[in-house]
């Protein structure tokens, strides 16, 4: 199979596992509020909520204080300058020469929004070397886009895995089989957690 058809393979699948990553994080956020309070109730206290709270911030602040220190953004705008991909800058420049923010001034606010828009995603495709953000812009302009690199095949497959770890994460979570679990499942689930609280926090 020649690249191009590999690569619209892959689209396809990314397409599906964004929607599916959506819709997953939709369903997670509607029952963290109801885990919640049911671990409130579990816990069978209220006057400690917000004790509770200054412990996990107190965590955070003390994980935060180790984290390494943030690199120079001149080097990493220098790196990434260093690896973009030529046929996507080429791209770009066809893009520009239509969409630039500059050419727009006599549009109507409406197409000029528009093809602001189109020009904001195509820089962003850019600077984090998306073919696929740069394939919708020139495919919208009418602009040939160019074939994908084997580079182009590989970074969208790194991107579909990264995307199915994360609804694997989310469906794994004590959260998600607590939330579509039935009413003992619930019960096991949600003492087990407590019991790994305590553990965590032996002295609240």
């Amino acid at each position: 199979m020649h690249l191009e058809g590999k690569y619209e393979l892959l689209i396809i699948r990314n397409k599906y596992l964004k929607n599916a990553l959506q819709l997953t994080e939709k369903i997670a956020n509607k029952a963290q509020p109801l885990f919640s309070k049911a671990l409130t109730e579990k816990l069978g206290y209220k006057e400690k909520k917000e004790e509770k709270k200054e412990i996990v911030k107190e965590k955070s602040d003390r994980n935060q204080a180790q984290a390494p220190p943030v690199e120079d953004d001149g080097e990493i705008l220098k790196v990434e300058k260093e690896q973009k991909d030529e046929n996507l800058k080429q791209v770009f420049k066809k893009i520009a020469s239509k969409v630039h923010p500059d050419k727009l001034q006599k549009l109507s606010e409406f197409e000029k929004q528009y093809k602001t828009s189109l020009f904001e995603k195509a820089r962003m495709s850019l600077q984090e070397n998306d073919y696929y953000g740069i394939v919708e812009v020139a495919t919208e302009l009418g602009i040939e886009p160019p074939p994908p690199t084997r580079k182009q095949i590989d970074l969208m497959k790194k991107t579909n895995q990264e995307l199915e770890n994360k609804i694997k994460e989310l469906e794994n979570s004590v959260l998600w089989g607590w939330y579509h679990g039935d009413e003992e499942t619930k019960e096991i689930l949600i003492s087990k957690y407590v019991e790994r609280l305590k553990k965590m926090y032996p002295g609240s």
